[in-house]
């Protein structure tokens, strides 16, 4: 990856829900689940389809560095700002409250709280600055969680919402 804008993609269709992702970002972060939640979560949706089928499905969270910031904008302190070489949000939580705020407004459940200052996933900012991916796309060996220029993960966001209404139509 050079110097670029990126953008977080999953793909739910191909995400088995090993966990390894989590169990990566919990490495190379160096996270102690005895004082802190993870930075990145599974949740397993269980659904019956017709014929009695049972359907899994499993979506894994983090911060997707959102475009317009809505943690930033909830943020009194003034603690998060962009990345300009990356695009990533980056939180500096040295003066943080510990309000709640941003975590209120995030829509991925992204934000957590340790030492009643909020800590959210970096994007491995460190990783992708030296043109490394970030460290739960590199382990995802199905491919479900990637990362694109965020131009072009709009337009092929926009393309599969377009067939999807058509499909529904």
């Amino acid at each position: 990856m050079s110097e670029r804008v990126i953008a977080f993609n999953f793909h739910p269709e191909l995400c088995v829900g090993c966990g390894r992702c989590i169990t990566t970002c919990l490495d190379v972060n160096d996270i102690d689940l005895d004082k802190f939640l993870p930075l990145r979560t599974l949740t397993v949706k269980e659904s019956i389809r017709d014929g009695g089928k049972i359907r899994i499905e499993y979506y894994t969270a983090a911060c997707m560095h959102c475009e317009d910031m809505p943690c930033a904008k909830a943020c009194p302190q003034g603690c998060y700002r962009k990345d300009a070489r990356t695009g990533l949000v980056i939180l500096d939580n040295s003066e943080c409250a510990g309000c709640g705020k941003c975590a209120a407004v995030c829509p991925f459940s992204a934000i957590k709280f340790c030492e009643r200052k909020a800590v959210k996933c970096t994007g491995c900012i460190d990783r992708v600055r030296e043109n490394l991916l970030p460290a739960c796309v590199a382990c995802c060996s199905r491919k479900a969680i990637t990362v694109d220029e965020r131009n072009l993960v709009l337009r092929k966001g926009r393309r599969q919402l377009k067939q999807a209404l058509r499909a529904r139509a």
